[in-house]
Formats: structure tokens, sequence, C-alpha cells
């Protein structure tokens, strides 16, 4: 309100000037002050609580603010109509739906560009916001007055802002990249190499964090459009539930998941597998796939009965660096996977179940021997990660990283 009362008129006075102007550039004009009135004050607010910022806000402002208006005095006309007689509000209420579908096809077409939104996954966005502000209180400040230091300020903030998407995006040109997102109490694994994106597992068992979201910005940030490969260990909640969002946002190619039963969360992954027009792959056999610079080695089910124990296991490998995904496996099937396969020795190994007690055995780790171990947890309820586990990983002289103290881990292999 502040940004509409106090800035936006000096912005609208700014581009205008004193002259008389037609219709079609008052109305581009108010939109553009409008906008920028608002968002200079929210802009930073917007960045602390969502971690995002919205270059296409300007265009969408212009295209929709005249139909919002539309939308609530007609929503508004047709409630009241109604009161007087029903089929009056009914055909009233015609011309709000009309544009309420207007703007949301407004909202899908700017949501499917490049660049439309911008990601505080990127740690240099923080300061790119700081120095716009300070480009613009210079120009402020400085005289003679004039529009020609505010075009400026402009120019370098859009020219700033490229290097700093690119240079976000740059930090991911390694031979194998990683990334753990933070989810909470879940697992979600992004791998990268080349041109190819795999992601293993996507879910989140706290219910006020958005899995497939949290996902999506990390990969939009990292220069992906589209997922090559959506892996799923396994059919339990906090390892999928982030899926239908993240497909939303971004889609992928293929979803490759173990042959076990998955009752109504495999026949729901069916269903957005076939809508998303992803190929669905089973592994039923040790299964390599060439990926980028690297190769992606996806182990089939080894256990009895259980979804932790009927997973998947994946291995992705770039050179002489390794990186060890196990899902929510625990000791007895760890010790069919290390008598049943040749295992490399690690760089990394991602803790099984969240750090669970009965996860990352001594078996495992002096098999494997990883220098790193990363632990994908949040808030819960079952203790994880268990102190038990963190001392066999300090005997075994670990690194231990944890999303829950230390939020999305990047990791780069070269």
């Amino acid at each position: 309100v502040v940004g509409l009362l106090w800035l936006s008129p000096k912005l609208y006075r700014g581009l205008a000037g004193e002259k008389k102007h037609g219709r079609l550039f008052t109305f581009t004009t108010v939109s553009i002050s409008t906008t920028f009135g608002c968002l200079a004050l929210t802009a930073p607010i917007s960045a602390y609580y969502f971690g995002s910022f919205a270059p296409v806000s300007l265009l969408s402002n212009l295209l929709c603010l005249w139909a919002v208006g539309i939308v609530f005095i007609g929503g508004l006309a047709a409630v009241l109509l109604s009161f007087l007689w029903l089929p009056l509000g009914t055909v009233i209420g015609v011309v709000p739906r009309l544009f309420i579908r207007y703007i949301l096809a407004v909202c899908h077409a700017l949501a499917a560009l490049p660049y439309h939104g911008v990601y505080f996954c990127n740690p240099y966005l923080k300061y790119w916001m700081g120095f716009v502000y300070l480009l613009f209180a210079a120009a402020w400040l400085l005289k003679p007055k004039g529009r020609r230091k505010f075009a400026v300020a402009a120019a370098l903030s859009v020219l700033t802002l490229v290097v700093t998407v690119r240079a976000g995006e740059s930090r991911f040109c390694h031979r194998l990249n990683a990334a753990a997102v933070d989810v909470g109490q879940g697992q979600s694994v992004i791998l990268r190499s080349g041109t190819e994106t795999a992601l293993v597992d996507c879910g989140s068992g706290n219910n006020w964090r958005d899995a497939g979201c949290d996902t999506a910005d990390e990969l939009l940030t990292m220069g992906c459009r589209r997922v090559d490969r959506v892996i799923l260990t396994h059919f339990d909640d906090d390892h999928i539930n982030g899926v239908e969002h993240l497909l939303a946002r971004m889609g992928a190619e293929n979803l490759t998941i173990p042959k076990a039963e998955g009752g109504a969360a495999l026949d729901r992954l069916l269903e957005l597998a076939e809508r998303y027009g992803m190929d669905v792959e089973t592994v039923t056999e040790e299964t390599h796939l060439p990926f980028g610079n690297g190769e992606l080695t996806i182990f089939p089910p080894l256990g009895v009965s259980g979804s932790n124990e009927l997973g998947l296991t994946v291995l992705a490998s770039a050179g002489e660096h390794d990186f060890l995904i196990t899902g929510d496996m625990e000791r007895a099937t760890e010790k069919k996977l290390i008598e049943t396969y040749e295992l490399p020795e690690l760089d990394v190994l991602m803790a099984g179940h969240h750090g669970s007690k009965n996860s990352t055995s001594k078996e495992l780790l002096d098999a494997v021997t990883p220098g790193t171990v990363i632990i994908s947890v949040g808030s819960n309820s079952y203790g994880h990660p268990a102190e038990d586990t963190l001392r066999r990983l300090a005997r075994a002289g670990c690194d231990i990283y944890r999303t829950d103290r230390h939020g999305t881990v990047y990791l780069s292999f070269d």
C-alpha cells in the first residue's frame, strides 16, 4: 500500500512527464508504475519468505491488472444481484468467469517462458537485489534530476540479473553434479552430468514442505528445464509425494521404478506418467545407463518384504568418483547388496532411511569407505538421525552433512 500511494505516483510522473498522452500510453504507464511501486517494497519480503522473484511480473500485470478489476466488480455485482434474483446473478457471473479464464490462460502461458521466475537458491541473487536497491537509491540522490539516470539504472539491473542467473547455472558445469535438496523429513536428490539430469526420489514427510516445488526451484536454478529421468527408490510418501508438483512445473521424460507392490501410490504415479507423456521402466536386474559424462547404475530390490527393503539402489559414477543412494534400505538388505554386487569405494554415500539406527551399517561403511555421508532429514518423531548412526559415521572418519542443519547440500565431482 505504501508503494502504491507513495512511489507509484512519483514513477508515473517521471515516466509521463507533464504532457498529455493517449489512452494506450497512459494505461501502459500506469501499469508499469503500479508494478514497480509495489515491487520496490514487496520484493525483499517475497524473496525472504518465498525464495523467489518474478521478472515476468511487469508483463503479467500489463496483461492482467485491468482484467482483475473487471473480475472484482463483476463478481461483486453477480453476488449482489443473486440476492435479488438468482438467474440474473448467474447471467452476470458469466462475465467475471470469462475474465478469470483469460487471467489463468495468461498465467499458464507466461509460466512456460524461460526465466519467468528466478529463485534464491542461487546464492548470488541476494547480492544482485541489494545492488539494484543501491543503484536506484544513488540515481534518486544524484543530481541533476532527470530520467536518463533511471534508465541507465534499469538497464544495469537487467544486465546484472542476466549475469547473476548465468553465474548461478555455471556452478553445475562439473563432470558430475549433485544436490541433496532440503525437503525436510524426506528425500530428493538431483544428479546432473553434461546436459542430462536425473532425480532420485522427491518427497517429504513434513506437510508444510512442498518437495516438488523446492526441487523444481533448484533444477530451474541449474538451468534445467526438463528432467530426463525420475528414479523412485520405493513408494513411501516421503519419497514420492512431491512428484506431482514437480511434473506440473517442468515435466520429465522417463519414470524408473522398482517392481514392487505400490497400491494406490503406484496407481497415481502411473496416471501421472501417462498424463505427462513419460516412459515407465521397471528395474528387475542390474541396469547400466549412460548419463552425460558418467554412468548411472541401478540395482534391483534385494529384500524379502516391506517397501523399505524392496527399493532400488542408485550409483552415480563419473570417472573415479562415485555417489551411492540406498533409499530406506536397512542393515540386512545392505548386507545382501554388498554380497551380491561389487561396489566401488565411494566419495559420497547418502545415509539410508534418513539416518535410522538400523541403516548405514558398519558392514556397508567398511565395504564402501565413503569420505562423506549426507543425511536427508527434517523435523520428525522417529529420532532420526540416530545417535548410534552418527557415532558409526564418526568412527568411520566420514564428513557428515545434514539437510536439517546445513540446508541443501551441493556436490561437484571433477
